[in-house]
């Protein structure tokens, strides 16, 4: 998966070999465009180096990914929206077989400098802004929004002016998550070691691989190579969550893809992706994402105080 895209042709992506990347893009606006990726998939053992050439927030819709920023090891499922900046390099790893997709949001400097004003007074004087945080786990609110931005930028009945509102109103969320969890990590800094980073990261790929199964805590823990007790407290210190949690928020964004791009019934989704029934996942959606699966494939649109 190669998701940060050249402004020209795709000249980064010299091997062209099966399991290579399609990239496509949905939307060119003055203030953010929009792409979308997917992959066959592909396993290399090592880290492969690459390179953003934007600024870019990059959502995993389906796989999972090991980004190493800055020397830092990020874990991305689906549900993660990851920050580059130009001209810094990063690796990837897929640790996880069955392909993957995801969404890119590409936003220039003064962009930024204006989204990180509404947080950070001092970011429009500064020459490089930078994302308050190398990534996020977006809520369902969140993920929604991105999702319905990038369905917009699709839909030729929607204007560009409602597609770039939709993508501002998802990097709006997306800085403040990353404004969040800056605070967050600075007060658990001391707490925290690069062990239970570690074993969270292989959580996040055992939950990519098998989050359909109705998985207990004890197999996670033994699949991991933890006992059970450590596990969850270490996890919850490092994700903020606890391991079901992460569980069901993968479910749902998987239902939440099969909802707005195929016409399979809800019962059919609910067991596709581990729910017990039609109305498990309806009451679980609802919760998620402010809307039950029915109305959000009705109108494509978020409701009441959750419009944009």
């Amino acid at each position: 998966m190669r998701p940060n895209i050249p402004p020209a042709a795709a000249t980064r992506f010299r091997d062209l070999a099966p399991g290579a990347p399609v990239i496509r893009r949905r939307f060119r606006g003055a203030s953010v465009s929009l792409y979308d990726w997917s992959c066959a998939g592909h396993q290399p053992s090592r880290l492969e180096e690459e390179w953003a050439d934007a600024f870019e927030v990059v959502v995993a819709r389906r796989g999972a990914f090991q980004w190493e920023i800055a020397g830092e090891q990020v874990p991305a499922d689906a549900g993660t929206a990851t920050f580059f900046h130009p001209a810094e390099p990063y690796r990837v790893r897929h640790p996880v077989a069955g392909g993957d997709a995801g969404s890119v949001f590409q936003v220039g400097r003064t962009g930024l400098a204006a989204l990180l004003e509404e947080h950070d007074p001092a970011a429009a004087d500064r020459a490089r802004p930078r994302f308050p945080a190398s990534h996020i786990a977006l809520d369902g609110r969140a993920y929604l929004l991105h999702r319905l931005a990038m369905r917009a930028a699709l839909d030729r009945s929607a204007t560009p002016l409602e597609v770039e509102e939709r993508a501002l109103a998802f990097l709006r969320a997306a800085v403040a998550g990353g404004f969040q969890r800056r605070g967050q990590e600075s007060r658990a800094r001391a707490g925290r070691n690069r062990l239970a980073g570690e074993y969270a990261a292989r959580v996040a790929e055992v939950i990519a691989a098998r989050f359909r199964e109705p998985l207990t805590l004890g197999e996670v823990a033994r699949a991991v190579g933890v006992s059970p007790f450590h596990l969850s407290r270490l996890v919850r210190a490092v994700s903020g969550v606890p391991i079901y949690r992460m569980i069901l928020r993968r479910r749902l964004r998987e239902a939440l893809e099969l909802v707005l791009d195929t016409r399979q019934g809800i019962s059919r989704i609910a067991l596709a992706v581990g729910f017990a029934s039609h109305s498990h996942l309806t009451d679980a959606f609802r919760r998620e994402f402010g809307v039950p699966p029915c109305a959000l494939r009705r109108t494509g649109r978020l409701t009441g105080q959750r419009a944009l």
